[in-house]
């Protein structure tokens, strides 16, 4: 009895490594489907990316515009103000 004691670990282990295997291709298969979906999603966090990166660039583009629009009004009214203390 004492080897029959001995051996039902081992068939339970070699049980669980054949449902391992099993475990082991789906978790495969699984991995490469994730995979494939986190590349088509890197493209498409890339053309975002893209997007987003020209909105910034616009804005930057007018940012020196508006700030020259405030500085001349500002220069405007402080010439106004010096005129009428005069």
């Amino acid at each position: 009895m004492a080897l029959w004691n001995a051996l039902a670990p081992a068939a339970t282990v070699a049980q669980l490594v054949g449902a391992d295997a099993a475990g082991l291709v789906s978790a495969i298969l699984q991995a490469e489907r994730g995979a494939v979906y986190g590349f088509v999603m890197a493209g498409r966090q890339a053309e975002q990316f893209r997007e987003v990166q020209g909105e910034i660039d616009s804005y930057l583009l007018i940012f020196p515009m508006v700030s020259h629009i405030d500085v001349s009004e500002a220069v405007i009214q402080l010439t106004v103000i010096l005129n009428v203390v005069q």
